[in-house]
């Protein structure tokens, strides 16, 4: 990850700790500890609110998708800024790095725990 960064890749990283990759990331959304779900939430709902998923990996590939796209309509990233601690300028600024280009992320590489996201979304 950290040579992507270093070509040019934008890098997100989401962890409470400012490790080492943070120094190398484009967004380092710093959380509070134990908030990751939070902010996880808040991915979530961007991505299926703003249209970013991939209908065809969701139909061929997984199994409860309407029950998880309702459930996250009450996680905006407003709502779980309090709880996870990230500002609203920091997630909205992120947010553009949520619109790939290509089937695997835009943004060349994620943090490990957003990595799951990454087939769900459509490309640009």
């Amino acid at each position: 990850m950290k040579n992507a960064a270093k070509a040019g890749v934008k890098l997100i990283v989401a962890d409470p700790r400012k490790g080492d990759l943070a120094r190398h990331a484009t967004y380092n959304l710093q959380f509070k500890a134990d908030t990751d779900v939070a902010l996880l939430n808040a991915m979530l709902h961007v991505i299926v609110e703003e249209g970013l998923v991939n209908e065809g990996f969701i139909r061929d590939r997984t199994s409860g998708y309407e029950a998880l796209a309702e459930n996250v309509k009450k996680f905006s990233p407003e709502a779980m800024a309090p709880s996870a601690a990230s500002t609203r300028r920091r997630s909205a600024k992120s947010r553009g790095c949520m619109r790939p280009r290509k089937p695997r992320s835009s943004c060349g590489a994620w943090a490990s725990r957003s990595t799951c996201t990454a087939p769900t979304t459509r490309a640009a």
